[in-house]
């Protein structure tokens, strides 16, 4: 439980790059899958200290039975985020590559302005071209907007995902701070201690 709990706080917060939010995402599946074995063993370890009628043994079997439920939630709740940041990264990208694409062109366009003539035709027709261009920078800013918007919504996935990590390393320094308010026995406090002081290299 230690060393799964270690890799989890171990993970250092996202960057604006799809093969590291892959990466986390598969770490997590790792210890999801690892720790899915690891249950199996405490509830049978928790019916064997039922059936020695071992109070010891059953308490603890109870809290490492609950600190896994805890620890589940946690990577479930990291795996959702890194989708929901995934997700978000993507609609960025694709809507900055596009508007680069297209800002570039109109400013080729506007390079491209013939000069000034007193040609009243001439006149007339670079006064349609500008106004084209005046609309068609107008209807950019309106998508540049939305994809700022996309981009705040990515920049919050991300601090809430820091947030969580930050909960998560403090519910193991400060039981009480953990969502059942759970008071660990000093053997698991101690435990808990031992998984901080790896993750001090960390930060």
């Amino acid at each position: 439980m230690i060393e799964i709990e270690t890799q989890l706080l171990s993970q250092s917060s996202p960057i604006d790059d799809e093969n590291y939010f892959h990466r986390q995402l598969n770490e997590l599946n790792e210890l999801h899958n690892h720790l899915k074995n690891l249950e199996k063993s405490i509830n049978e370890l928790l019916k064997q200290s039922e059936q020695l009628n071992n109070e010891k043994l059953s308490s603890i079997s109870e809290q490492l039975a609950s600190r896994g439920k805890q620890t589940t939630l946690e990577i479930i709740q990291r795996k959702r985020s890194i989708k929901q940041m995934i997700e978000a990264y993507r609609s960025f990208k694709k809507l900055f590559e596009q508007e680069e694409r297209t800002l570039y062109n109109i400013e080729k366009r506007m390079q491209h302005l013939e000069p000034i003539s007193n040609d009243a035709i001439q006149l007339k027709r670079m006064s349609k071209i500008v106004t084209d261009l005046f609309n068609d920078i107008l209807f950019r800013a309106q998508l540049i907007e939305h994809m700022n918007d996309v981009a705040i919504k990515f920049i919050q996935e991300v601090k809430m995902h820091d947030k969580n990590l930050k909960h998560f390393r403090a519910s193991l320094c400060y039981p009480s701070m953990s969502i059942k308010q759970q008071k660990y026995p000093s053997n698991i406090q101690n435990a808990s201690r031992a998984v901080l002081h790896k993750v001090e290299g960390f930060d």
